[in-house]
């Protein structure tokens, strides 16, 4: 059995035509060959196509319709899964401040720095909070070879 990505987008692409009917191949003179058969049942395993199988040995799809994921994966966009599939995080401000605010009281700064940061930070806007936590991201990922350990940390167990 050998995936053939070809051939894997021109059944979609067919399909994606005839959508939402169902289309027969039994007639493509492919349809008893193993690696034509082998990458319907992939496709039909990743759920981008609805098969219908005919016969009982060998195993054969006889019928298939493409599915709204077959379809977004034939979009350059990713299609609607891609609009549904996004995650928004949303901050809240005094959430930030407050976890900044934390972050200098533990650290090891003297204690006139600690105290001239924190007023800095209760005078911060909520768009000017939002570019220091970005910037703060930035900073923290020019060091992506950490991340694994910060990863970590987050999944420690609290004493």
């Amino acid at each position: 059995m050998r995936l053939n990505r070809v051939l894997q987008r021109q059944l979609l692409e067919q399909l994606r035509e005839a959508y939402p009917e169902f289309v027969d191949f039994q007639s493509r003179p492919e349809f008893d060959q193993p690696d034509f058969q082998s990458n319907l049942f992939y496709l039909s395993e990743h759920k981008l196509i609805d098969a219908t199988e005919g016969g009982t040995s060998p195993r054969r799809i006889v019928w298939a319709s493409i599915t709204a994921s077959g379809l977004d994966f034939l979009e350059d966009d990713g299609g609607l899964s891609a609009i549904l599939k996004t995650v928004t995080v949303k901050f809240d401000i005094e959430n930030i401040r407050s976890i900044l605010e934390d972050k200098v009281v533990a650290s090891t700064l003297p204690h006139e720095e600690k105290q001239s940061l924190i007023r800095k930070i209760k005078g911060l806007s909520g768009d000017m909070l939002k570019s220091v936590v970005i910037k703060l991201m930035e900073k923290g990922m020019e060091h992506p070879e950490q991340l694994g350990t910060w990863l970590d940390m987050l999944h420690k167990p609290e004493n």
